[in-house]
């Protein structure tokens, strides 16, 4: 109000709520506002002469309602993270959150959210130049299980392949895994460890299959781990001739050949009565 040259002035509520803190000054402070319109007056009085007045409104615009975000959280690493707030008629909106993200979007989303993303986001709207509290949410981004490396068998045919447990990182994943080549003795699929198996190969060629295992933990599917045993195959030693007959003091010759590519030769012998044959190796048997 205007400070009275003559008489007093007085600060009166004249509609809405508020406490005038010094009602006699023309700069009164004032507190308890009410929200909506708030009109007071001011009044000099100088008796006899009539009064004059004035009104002062105060309009107090509510603070938006404080938003409760949300997310499609739980989500695993690598998939999109979809926040989501409330629909406020002409707001705008404030985000906030972890790896120094930030959004002016009523509902962002992270493209292919890494681990990184996890933790708290926070989300203000305003409205009429009017801030809400902040509302916040908690997103979880579970990461990708990997399985640990394993041995490789490389066994005879007719071993017997001991069960390979599986452990993965971070542990406590469950898995599944798939053979391509069951001719080696091991089943097409299973779920849960490598079981035991006899190897099986009756070719002349060393074969294999690719296992690849999968592991999943809390419903987050991770990336395949191949390896890749091999069965040799069983070398079946022939000879040519195959028996011969030689008089005393003359070579019997023999040439050894096996169905099995690579494949070496030793040998023993039996006999009564005969001297000169001795156990030895190579590819021919030459002896008188």
């Amino acid at each position: 109000g205007n400070t009275p040259t003559v008489g007093t002035g007085l600060w009166t509520l004249v509609s809405g709520t508020g406490t005038i803190t010094t009602p006699t000054s023309p700069t009164s402070g004032l507190t308890g506002l009410g929200v909506g319109p708030n009109v007071f007056q001011w009044t000099i009085s100088n008796a006899p002469c009539a009064a004059s007045t004035s009104t002062v409104t105060i309009t107090v615009t509510p603070l938006p309602a404080t938003p409760t975000p949300g997310s499609n959280s739980p989500i695993c690493d690598g998939t999109n993270l979809n926040l989501t707030g409330p629909a406020v008629g002409g707001a705008s909106y404030s985000w906030t959150g972890p790896n120094s993200f930030s959004s002016t979007l009523q509902n962002p989303t992270i493209i292919a959210a890494s681990t990184l993303a996890a933790g708290t986001y926070s989300l203000t709207v305003t409205v009429g130049g009017c801030t809400s509290l902040v509302g916040t949410t908690s997103v979880i981004v579970n990461p990708l299980p990997t399985v640990n490396p394993t041995v490789t068998p490389l066994v005879c045919n007719g071993a017997t392949v001991g069960g390979i447990s599986f452990f993965s990182t971070p542990g406590g994943a469950t898995f599944n895994w798939t053979n391509s080549n069951p001719a080696i003795g091991l089943a097409a699929s299973g779920a849960g460890n490598l079981p035991s198996f006899t190897a099986t190969n009756s070719g002349s060629t060393v074969i294999g299959g690719t296992v690849s295992v999968i592991a999943t933990l809390a419903g987050c599917v991770g990336p395949a781990y191949n390896f890749s045993p091999s069965v040799k195959p069983t070398p079946i030693a022939t000879s040519s001739p195959m028996t011969q007959t030689r008089c005393s003091g003359v070579n019997c010759n023999f040439a050894l050949n096996s169905t099995v590519a690579g494949t070496t030769y030793s040998w023993t012998t039996t006999g009564t009565g005969v001297s000169g044959n001795t156990p030895s190796s190579g590819t021919v048997i030459s002896q008188s």
